[in-house]
């Protein structure tokens, strides 16, 4: 696999992970600094959990539970 998309996804990964402010960062550097309201950017960060194949069992579950409580759908 390219290098460019490794570090990408790597990158990706780890702000899924942490969540809060670094995956708030890494959607800053690659939305050009053009960031949505607050909560879009939480809701995308549950949703891509919930997708993301990789997503550690705790963190799949905080994110749907967090969905649920907000009357969210688990659909992208």
């Amino acid at each position: 696999m390219d290098k460019k998309i490794t570090d990408f996804l790597k990158e990706r990964n780890e702000a899924l992970i942490a969540g809060g402010d670094q995956y708030v960062k890494f959607c800053e550097k690659h939305h050009d600094g053009r960031m949505p309201d607050p909560h879009v950017v939480e809701m995308s960060l549950h949703k891509a959990r919930i997708h993301w194949r990789g997503c550690p069992p705790e963190l799949l579950k905080e994110s749907v539970w967090w969905l649920l409580d907000r009357g969210l759908h688990l659909d992208i």
